[in-house]
């Protein structure tokens, strides 16, 4: 491993050239084999390991549920060696792995000649305690999930199937009774059932089962409305009413249409399997999102839910919206030669940025047929930046192209956007990367496509010249970027990395570069990490 390759790992990246190269010459190689155990919870640590190629999980045990699952750029084993304990959990072998082992000895040797390392690691775990305590909490005993509409049944029948395991379906008063249930599925009969006998369900069922599906009633009720308070998801077949949504995280409503890919799509994240993805910010580069969307394509990895900050957001609308790559291609070329520079709206008195950006979100509109985000195939989340407060937005609801907008509001560049009475701008300035928007909506892998915080090209044909506004902001953010890049790495499961330079955040003539490069990372970063994916989540 060189320096190079060390800089790839968040941890080391702000580490001084001469400290890099002292570690590289103290780390030391191993390969391991898929299912192999590499240490035990409770065993001695001395080694702590850089995971270069391969995917390991953490648990509490081999026979329990992963606690995360680590790729390339992780590393682990360090909390053992800095507080001379026992290992606080067992991680396993998913794929064949490439580790750099480091000793005690040597980490010691280090720190004491090269004490950066110390605040470095310091830093590091305080970021790890925040994700740590951002992360999805364990799903209860008993998993309750209100049901509204026609498909209980089939719903049932895929969840038994997926896992085995004994599923009941709660008739609850009202609520039409079901003239067959297959087998592995038991219907149980509520009639008569208030609030109390609802909440005693949810804290324990006699019939042994771990899932409960709630099916609800056509008219909102004292039974439905506890029925709603216990479920962790409600599973909508069709349209659905206020009395169900009202006052609930959209991500707890799931849509399904009732066809299989729904179907299985609704199944993952019942069980916790739902992959999300994660789309930076970045300007123009972010076009190599469209690259690395392609080999998850390919390699049939099936995408549940999608946040994207800034640029990040138009792969994610493409997503949500279920394009296909060539259609996404001709809308972005479209989109493309509006955002030429002779053509955006100028304030003729720029008194908040350049440009009005009024066109643009015609643009944005059209590109997404005018959709809004209850018309999406899957749940997306797009990040902007309150102007008043500075505080993260998220947003999920009314019009796309208005939360594209706000979301891409570049400072400087483009007016602030009003969205639902906020005056807001771009998302990078708070979350460049929003795996944690994916965290907090229930998904527990997160895969993330990162192009922010790379370095601006100085263009050589403009000599000594100073660089112009423009290029000023976009190198101003990509600093910030950069900084705020540490909080939400450790919440993706799996990191793709393009590595694309550009001099102009709006220059877009680079296209096809730019997707190769996000095609060629992805087939890098994601080759050894597939079979953990999968198991994941099956595909559709």
């Amino acid at each position: 491993m060189d320096e190079v390759a060390l800089r790839a790992v968040p941890f080391f990246r702000n580490l001084p050239s001469s400290t890099l190269g002292a570690l590289v010459e103290r780390l030391r190689p191993e390969r391991r084999q898929a299912g192999s155990v590499l240490f035990r919870r409770g065993e001695a640590g001395d080694t702590m390991y850089i995971v270069e190629s391969g995917q390991l999980e953490a648990l509490t045990d081999v026979n329990q549920e992963p606690l995360a699952s680590l790729g390339p750029g992780s590393f682990l084993g360090e909390i053992a060696l800095l507080l001379d304990q026992p290992r606080s959990a067992t991680v396993r072998v998913t794929a064949d792995t490439q580790l750099w082992a480091l000793s005690r000895a040597d980490l010691e040797g280090l720190l004491a000649e090269h004490p950066v390392i110390g605040t470095e690691l310091s830093r590091e775990l305080s970021r790890r305690l925040v994700a740590t305590s951002r992360r999805v909490t364990p799903a209860p005993p008993i998993q309750c999930v209100a049901i509204l509409g026609e498909g209980a049944v089939a719903l049932a029948r895929m969840l038994h199937d997926a896992e085995l395991s004994l599923v009941h379906i709660v008739v609850l008063p009202g609520a039409a009774a079901l003239p067959v249930v297959p087998e592995g599925v038991t219907q149980v009969s509520a009639e008569g059932a208030g609030p109390d006998e609802v909440r005693a369900l949810a804290r324990g069922h006699a019939g042994g089962s771990r899932r409960l599906l709630l099916l609800l009633p056509q008219r909102p009720s004292p039974v439905s409305a506890a029925a709603l308070a216990v479920s962790e998801y409600v599973v909508v077949f069709g349209a659905c009413p206020d009395w169900v949504s009202r006052g609930r995280a959209q991500h707890r409503v799931l849509h399904c249409d009732g066809s299989a890919a729904s179907l299985e799509r609704t199944s993952r994240w019942i069980r916790g399997r739902a992959i999300g993805l994660a789309l930076s910010s970045g300007g123009n580069k972010t076009v190599a999102h469209i690259g690395v969307l392609r080999v998850l394509r390919e390699m049939g990895v099936a995408i549940d839910a999608v946040a994207g900050t800034s640029g990040g957001a138009l792969a994610a609308a493409a997503v949500a919206c279920g394009m296909a790559e060539a259609e996404m291609m001709e809308r972005l070329r479209a989109l493309a030669r509006g955002l030429q520079f002779h053509r955006l709206d100028f304030n003729l008195v720029p008194r908040t940025a350049i440009s009005k950006g009024v066109r643009i979100h015609r643009l944005l509109d059209a590109f997404v047929d005018g959709r809004t985000f209850a018309q999406t195939q899957i749940p997306m989340w797009l990040v902007a930046t309150d102007l008043a407060t500075g505080e993260e937005v998220v947003l999920d609801s009314g019009p796309l192209a208005h939360a594209m907008r706000a979301s891409m509001s570049m400072p400087v560049f483009f007016n602030p956007w009003r969205h639902d009475g906020r005056m807001l701008i771009d998302g990078a300035v708070v979350n460049p990367l929003p795996a944690s928007v994916l965290r907090e909506a229930g998904i527990r892998f997160v895969v993330g496509s990162n192009v922010a915080g790379q370095d601006f090209v100085v263009d050589a044909s403009t000599g000594s010249r100073l660089p112009n506004l423009l290029q000023i902001v976009s190198r101003i953010i990509g600093a910030m970027e950069r900084e705020l890049l540490k909080a939400q790495v450790p919440l993706v499961d799996v990191l793709v990395r393009p590595r694309v330079l550009t001099t102009n955040s709006l220059d877009f003539s680079r296209v096809t570069e730019f997707i190769a490069e996000g095609e060629r990372a992805a087939r890098s970063e994601l080759a050894g990490v597939l079979p953990a994916a999968a198991a994941v989540a099956p595909t559709v």
